[in-house]
């Protein structure tokens, strides 16, 4: 008799196998299944929303309409991959899609029940958790923000707490009139901070539409508001308040390890002083935890050999950020000691309270530039750097900083953009410039509705990326102090130079690695870099994100 936890099991091999086969709703209904067995089995959940990431629904779907509203709910970390399904499947409500379509003086006009439709379970979960990555509901959400500040009462102020929420997580990139702003100072002159009836918290979340709260003195008297009044409204003093504030705090308990001299270094640094991201929830629940380090590098390349037993790997994060992938990384091993640095102490400050939140204590930040990381003196097992080294001035002598500090035989991740797949962020660069737009967050917006009007095929999907929608990435997509793209046989050349093996690439579409053994079935591990570079210039949208790749160590 097949017990529970098989079931459970079954189901996630079943959808597994259905997504290797490029039937992501096919496997999103079999995780679904899972999560029935046993709901608080995080890895279904995680496994859903990995599904669900491509899927764009053209049919109304009740059963994965709720499963994704169940999903929303649970402590995973890649709500974000529900986004676009989500989005698809609110456009198929009548009535939601009727609002899209309005102009906003005919939105004005709407009777009070027109705007129920909000209200939808799967809008309201998606405003708390997701970066909403579509110019139509942008549209449509700048327009019902102005309509609150002249008739709040059409909003239940659940909607409103949900929708500061939001515009708190996209760092406030919806275009704001002069008539709001005026709007706005004269409501914080005007509401009553320490009188919290269900009106005046209604006017702070307005407020907080506009404006972070912990940047508002009079609001930081909100700081001990209590769940138990109003847990929603709770909700977004925690966000918008508390945990800013705790981070302010934390930011004086960060160690240095390094000066920040490097020009470059310091232009990068105040960028992400001025613009830390992610602002991240919660964590991706791994297929693996292994118990060595042999096991995990058996999971990931079933050809691979490993010699030595390593139960407690030391692994090294270079340009931590606000530490997502950190934590990701330290999920994925029984046991792990971890150091992460970064340039910027606001990111490292972020991941530090997420620590303490998570309980991390195997995980030591510091404040550090790769290019003095020397003065670490220790050797690691891993090193991970996704994502940092196209943004220094010389990326292979920051490279080379990293592989001095990794034990033979040990292995690194790094991820570096191409210049293939930045073509579309390149071109809009370049118009940004003629433009005359700068990095500053009233200029961004400024250049995003500019932009969401430009025609030119080759500049217009950067309005597609979800990083257009949120400050913090819109500027690192598009306005970034500094950035070095490459090609794979650049890349190939500081492999040989570092005396490294290159092990592989890392893919979330698992199709990308079928199609490249079909165009080059005698390189059947697919290691060769300049078959891959030939295939990218057949498939420019393979790199799209950044390549991110495996490299070892000799023993």
């Amino acid at each position: 008799m097949t017990s529970q936890i098989e079931e459970y099991e079954e189901y996630i091999q079943i959808g597994r196998a259905f997504e290797a086969q490029g039937q992501p709703s096919h496997a999103m209904l079999m995780f679904y299944q899972a999560t029935q067995l046993d709901p608080h089995n995080l890895k279904g959940w995680s496994h859903l929303a990995a599904a669900a990431r491509t899927i764009q629904f053209t049919n109304p779907n009740v059963l994965l309409k709720e499963a994704l509203v169940d999903c929303l709910a649970k402590p995973i970390g890649n709500h974000q991959d529900l986004a676009f399904a989500g989005i698809s499947l609110l456009k198929l409500l009548p009535d939601f899609h009727a609002l899209l379509n309005l102009e906003e003086e005919e939105i004005k006009k709407l009777p009070p029940e027109a705007f129920q439709a909000l209200n939808d379970p799967l809008f309201m979960a998606l405003l708390e958790k997701v970066i909403l990555g579509d110019a139509s509901i942008e549209k449509l959400l700048t327009t019902i923000r102005r309509l609150l500040l002249e008739q709040p009462d059409l909003f239940e102020p659940s909607f409103v707490y949900a929708l500061a929420i939001h515009c708190f997580l996209n760092e406030y990139i919806y275009a704001i009139t002069e008539s709001e702003k005026a709007s706005i100072e004269k409501l914080k002159k005007s509401v009553q901070w320490h009188a919290l009836d269900e009106q005046e918290r209604k006017r702070i979340a307005l407020i907080a539409c506009y404006e972070s709260l912990y940047q508002i003195e009079e609001a930081k008297s909100l700081a001990s508001f209590s769940a138990e009044q109003d847990p929603k409204f709770s909700n977004l003093i925690r966000i918008q308040l508390q945990e800013p504030l705790i981070e302010q705090q934390l930011m004086e308990q960060i160690p240095t390890l390094t000066t920040i001299q490097d020009h470059v270094s310091q232009k990068v640094q105040q960028q992400y002083e001025d613009n830390p991201y992610p602002r991240w929830i919660s964590l991706n629940q791994p297929d693996i935890v292994a118990k060595t380090f042999e096991i995990f590098i058996k999971y990931k390349f079933p050809e691979t050999q490993p010699t030595t037993l390593i139960p407690t790997p030391h692994i090294l994060v270079a340009g931590c950020g606000t530490g997502q992938h950190v934590f990701n990384t330290a999920n994925q091993f029984h046991t792990c000691k971890v150091k992460a640095f970064d340039l910027s102490r606001r990111s490292l400050a972020f991941a530090l309270r997420k620590a303490k939140e998570l309980n991390y204590p195997q995980i030591e930040f510091f404040q550090a530039d790769i290019l003095e990381i020397e003065k670490l003196g220790k050797k690691f097992d891993l090193i991970e750097s996704v994502g940092v080294l196209h943004h220094m001035e010389d990326a292979f002598k920051g490279w080379k900083a990293l592989t001095e500090l990794l034990r033979p035989g040990g292995w690194m991740l790094i991820g570096l953009y191409s210049i293939v797949g930045r073509q579309d962020i390149l071109a809009a660069r370049e118009w940004i410039k003629q433009k005359g737009f700068t990095g500053n967050v009233e200029s961004i917006r400024q250049c995003r509705q500019q932009l969401l009007h430009v025609q030119d095929d080759l500049i217009k999907p950067v309005t597609y990326s979800i990083d257009f929608y949120a400050t913090s990435a819109c500027r690192d997509l598009l306005f970034h102090t500094h950035e070095t793209q490459f090609t794979l046989l650049e890349i190939a050349k500081m492999i040989e130079d570092l005396k490294l093996i290159f092990m592989g690439f890392e893919f979330k579409d698992l199709q990308i690695k079928k199609q490249y053994q079909t165009r080059f079935p005698d390189d059947p591990q697919a290691l060769s870099l300049q078959n891959w570079h030939q295939f990218e210039q057949e498939n420019p949208q393979t790199f799209m994100g950044m390549y991110q790749f495996w490299v070892k160590k000799a023993e």
